[in-house]
Parts: structure tokens; C-alpha cells; sequence
């Protein structure tokens, strides 16, 4: 799993600008979700199923080994391979994404384990 996201780092790190995003990099991330799927096992797994389209953000720089996982019942926000173009404005939790998305980020740049051999 970390060999397929540290060899993709070069995509994923475009991708954290889908706006951008190329034709050959939306194929590139294709790919690299269908290698993330076959990597993890199937869907009779309790802990991975569907865990892939769950992944919110790759880290650190949007493009590390590390995995910020949306398992919030009913919060729908998105993932790292298809951004929503508008959320839910009801649903309160949806304000508080993207600060919980940059601590992530923060953490797996910085966090007291990282600099650690």
C-alpha cells in the first residue's frame, strides 16, 4: 500500500488541484485508485470495504504515504478521487472539514513522530 502511494506521489500531488487536472492525470488517478483497490482485501473485509472511495486526503502535502479516512455516518463530503462541488450547508459538521483536513495535514508534516528515524 505504501510502495503504490509513494510511487504515485507525483499524481497525487497534481491531483490536489483537480481544477488543473489534466486528462492524463484524471487517467493517472484512475489508476492509481484501481491499484489502491487490488491492493486491499475485497469487500467481505469489515475494516477495508469500501475504505478506497472513503479516503479524504493523502498527507503530508496531499501526496504522502499517510491516509485521512471519512468514516462519519452521514457526513458526506467527498474524497480524494471526486470532490463535491457544493455540501451539505445543513449538516453543521461540513464547516469544520477543511480545518480537520490541514490538522491532518499538519500532523503528518510535523507531528512527533515524523522526524523520528
Amino acid at each position: 500500500l505504501c510502495d503504490i502511494l509513494l510511487d504515485s506521489h507525483v499524481t497525487l500531488k497534481a491531483a490536489s488541484n483537480k481544477s488543473q487536472l489534466s486528462e492524463k492525470g484524471k487517467n493517472d488517478l484512475d489508476e492509481v485508485r484501481k491499484k489502491l483497490l487490488e491492493a486491499l482485501p475485497g469487500d467481505d473485509d469489515v475494516l477495508t470495504s469500501g475504505m478506497v472511495d472513503k479516503i479524504v486526503s493523502f498527507g503530508p502535502k496531499r501526496s504522502g504515504p499517510n491516509i485521512l479516512i471519512n468514516e462519519v455516518s452521514g457526513l458526506n463530503i467527498g474524497s480524494a478521487w471526486n470532490q463535491l462541488e457544493s455540501r451539505d450547508k445543513a449538516d453543521k459538521r461540513t464547516e469544520h472539514v477543511s480545518s480537520l483536513v490541514n490538522g491532518f495535514q499538519l500532523a503528518t508534516l510535523a507531528g512527533p513522530i515524523c522526524e523520528e528515524p
